[in-house]
């Protein structure tokens, strides 16, 4: 079990099954459409427009950047370059853009802040090469600008401290309430508080637009399905992170109209399963032994089904492919599909293939930098969707035009005008290509999972497959559905005031039943009532009405209030965010659309 960890706070700083519905009937897949309805409303600090911006991140580059001094001609010390997401926002607000790899920006700091000299005797520095998510951890609990300082000076003990414990549980970004006198990051001025202590947020919700609202909310159809117990996993005594149960779900539809869904299981390799509704599954046999977890299936003009999945030899990523007849017996193609040096990136992993509008294939697949490999312990450092094409399903060719950052274990679509949608990431994330080579900025989707898949339904909702997973009893997958609601919500980033939090929530449109706001485990969803009865103000009520979040960062690590799901519902459909998460935007400028 994780333990409790003090870390003292030296500048706070950015960074960031439970409730089933009871099955019901269900609707006839169909390539109609794979898009979810799109809200209108941002989550977004008290600052920024209502406009969702257009955020264009670009190709890596070592870019010297300086700040100047409180003095005109003092010299500016350039620190060591790291790698870090840019974003450059514009103010039109529907452009497309295409997302590129991360650029490389060295940070800049005062000429007062000399960097240590070189000393042969002296230990590496441990603050340089840093996964993406121990950087993002330390960065939560001492402050971004602070975590730049640190690799051109020595770090002091709880600086050591905070990294270590980093290190050993990257999710524990415990953030303290920040000292007397100062909140916020390093460098930057303290954000709004109304006066005197213990006031509400100096942050307001905007005034309602008149007229109809909606949004996407999300129906959940099965909770719990394929856990350990389902498949006959026996949880390990002593370790933690349990890697049973099942995960990475792809689904197809029978000639018969139900359906077959592959998923990892982890030790017994690739299984399956099988449903008339999409909702209730019954286990099958394994179609194939132990390696590669995620999937891919394409349908084949005679019949049967190729399936493609990616395998690790000698040092080597590729993707391989099998057909079959009956999708459950499979026979090995010759040769490798694509491989990892094809890419100018390190291993690649979760093939995703589609047909195209034109009769061509594109294959989108995940990658990480060189000499990491995709879900290593403590995290990557980066990721990018890449893409690859093909005329006939065997012979392939990277294409060099798409490398889109953060869209973890992609799902793509094709919709009835030929375009791409894509769905990915931890946050759900969606994107839409004219050409599935060029997309637009991100929309998030309000819903905390992973190793998406996206079932179109015939009345233009989705039902959408995803991951969940606890430390000691392994992982299972939920299925949820999309529901246009005529109410919405918007986030706005409130601050730090008495040490607490704050998260002002806004909701607006109109509902027949009150709209209730819960703090749940991220896990298993289970609602906390004394803790959302300390943590929130305002606990329903008929739209239009407000209330704010009061978020505490005391206490063990797991057990904290910044470390719940804020989940927002007319007790039907349910809107979520990861409240750790959701600061993290906050922080750093992007995700300012809320759905």
């Amino acid at each position: 079990m994780r333990s409790m960890v003090l870390v003292v706070l030296l500048v706070a700083a950015a960074c960031g099954g439970g409730d089933t519905a009871a099955p019901t009937g269900g609707e006839d897949a169909s390539s109609a459409t794979t898009g979810v309805p799109s809200t209108t409303s941002p989550a977004t600090t008290p600052s920024t427009t209502t406009s969702a911006p257009v955020v264009t991140t670009v190709p890596a580059t070592t870019v010297p950047v300086s700040v100047s001094t409180t003095t005109a001609s003092a010299a500016v010390t350039t620190v060591p370059a790291t790698t870090v997401p840019v974003s450059v926002s514009t103010t039109p607000s529907s452009a497309a853009v295409t997302t590129v790899p991360a650029t490389t920006v060295p940070v800049p700091t005062a000429s007062t802040l000399q960097p240590a000299q070189p000393d042969d005797r002296r230990p590496p520095n441990p603050f340089v090469n840093l996964s993406q998510e121990v950087r993002e951890c330390v960065a939560f609990t001492i402050g971004a600008v602070r975590l730049q300082e640190l690799l051109v000076v020595q770090a002091g003990p709880s600086e050591l401290e905070a990294l270590q414990v980093c290190i050993a549980d990257p999710s524990a970004r415990v953030l303290p309430p920040p000292p007397e006198g100062g909140v916020g990051v390093v460098g930057e001025p303290d954000p709004p508080t109304a006066a005197g202590a213990g006031g509400p947020p100096a942050v307001e919700c905007p005034t309602p637009d008149p007229g109809p609202t909606s949004s996407t909310a999300w129906i959940t159809e099965n909770g719990r399905i394929l856990d350990a117990d389902d498949l006959g996993h026996s949880p390990v005594a002593g370790v933690e992170d349990q890697s049973i149960g099942s995960s990475d779900p792809r689904v197809v539809t029978l000639d018969d109209g139900s359906y077959r869904l592959y998923f990892a299981a982890f030790s017994d390799g690739v299984m399956t399963a099988t449903s008339a509704d999409g909702i209730s599954w019954a286990l099958g046999p394994q179609a194939l032994p132990p390696g590669g977890p995620h999937v891919s299936l394409v349908a084949l003009p005679g019949g049967g089904w190729r399936l493609y999945v990616v395998t690790d030899s000698a040092g080597v990523s590729y993707v391989e492919s099998y057909t079959t007849s009956d999708g459950l017996t499979f026979t090995a193609d010759d040769g490798r599909r694509i491989t990892d040096r094809e890419f100018p990136y390190g291993p690649i992993q979760s093939p995703f293939v589609l047909e195209m509008a034109d009769g061509t294939y594109r294959m989108y697949l995940t990658t990480v930098p060189k000499g990491e490999s995709v879900g290593q312990a403590g995290g990557n450092s980066a990721h990018w969707m890449v893409s690859a094409t093909s005329t006939d399903m065997l012979e392939w060719t990277a294409d060099p035009t798409v490398a889109v950052t953060d869209m973890l274990h992609p799902w793509a679509g094709l919709e009835d005008d030929g375009s791409v949608t894509v769905y990915g990431g931890k946050v759900l994330t969606k994107l839409t290509s004219v050409d599935g080579a060029t997309f637009s900025a991100p929309e998030y989707l309000d819903v905390w999972g992973a190793d998406y898949h996206v079932v179109p339904l015939v009345d233009g909702q989705v039902r959408l497959y995803t991951g969940a997973h606890d430390y000691d009893e392994g992982s299972w997958l939920r299925v949820l559905r999309s529901s246009t609601v005529p109410w919405d919500v918007t986030l706005l980033d409130g601050g730090w005031v008495d040490g607490d939090f704050q998260l002002k929530v806004c909701v607006t449109g109109s509902s027949s039943t009150p709209i209730e706001l819960h703090l749940t485990d991220q896990d298993f969803r289970y609602r906390e009532p004394e803790r959302e009865a300390r943590a929130i103000d305002v606990a329903s009520g008929i739209p239009p009405f407000e209330a704010t979040v009061s978020l505490g960062s005391g206490g063990a690590v797991g057990e904290q209030d910044i470390e719940r799901l804020l989940r927002v519902t007319d007790g039907t459909a349910v809107r979520e965010w990861r409240i750790l998460e959701q600061m993290y935007f906050f922080y750093n400028g992007y995700n300012t659309t809320a759905n």
